[in-house]
């Protein structure tokens, strides 16, 4: 998707505000997904259930 924006004025020859606001926006999910998947994948390691509550 991100690849899209950045590319998509070239392509079509305009350029419309919301382009920059949607490709923060999605390199902002993007950061943050990163950053959540990297903090799952430390707690498991360490030996934590992931969240999942006992039963």
């Amino acid at each position: 998707m991100l690849g899209w924006i950045l590319v998509q004025p070239f392509i079509i020859g305009q350029f419309v505000w919301l382009q920059p606001v949607f490709g923060t926006l999605g390199l902002a999910v993007c950061v943050l997904a990163y950053r959540l998947h990297r903090h799952r994948v430390g707690h498991d390691a360490a030996g934590s259930t992931s969240g999942a509550l006992p039963a």
